[in-house]
């Protein structure tokens, strides 16, 4: 990313099949999930980095300045507040009205629920094969590692990567937002 194009650094947690990173990502105008989103690069630079592995969190294996993540590899990123995300027509995929709803997924090693939203009806197929975002926002999410599941991770908004789901099930409708 351009360090002109930066007007701040989030605060992030992203989880990846084996490690717990902490960190702060730079973002332009358009948040987080423009950043990883963004088809032009294949990598996120992260800094101020706390690296710990999984069914360890607590236990620090190493610190860097900076440290570049593969995106594809990425479960998910965790977010401490909604407006990380970045403005709300580029978080809601350019949708003005979305419908709200429970949902429970199974991620390669992962599963996952907290609500999420759709232009109408869910449809599984399109919001998991179709367009060019691969990291999808769900809300008041939990995410949990399944050979560890007492190791459960909880955050207003977390981003998942599309192509590490298994399976995803609408739990119900959820209250509006």
């Amino acid at each position: 990313m351009d360090s002109k194009l930066i007007s701040t650094h989030v605060p992030v947690e992203l989880i990846t099949p084996h490690y717990r990173v902490k960190g702060k990502i730079p973002v332009s105008s358009s948040g987080v999930i423009g950043v990883l989103n963004d088809t032009s690069g294949s990598s996120i630079e992260v800094v101020e980095v706390w690296l710990a592995r999984l069914h360890r969190p607590a236990e620090t294996v190493a610190r860097f300045e900076s440290w570049d993540a593969v995106k594809s590899r990425l479960v998910a990123v965790l977010l401490e507040q909604r407006s990380d995300l970045g403005p709300p027509s580029v978080a809601r995929g350019g949708f003005g009205r979305l419908v709200s709803y429970r949902v429970w997924a199974g991620l390669k090693g992962f599963e996952m629920f907290g609500v999420m939203e759709s232009p109408g009806k869910f449809d599984f197929a399109e919001t998991i094969f179709q367009g060019h975002r691969d990291f999808i926002p769900l809300y008041n999410a939990t995410l949990i590692p399944v050979f560890f599941p007492q190791l459960v991770s909880r955050a207003p908004v977390l981003l998942f990567n599309r192509q590490m789901v298994e399976g995803l099930s609408v739990i119900s409708k959820a209250a509006a937002t």
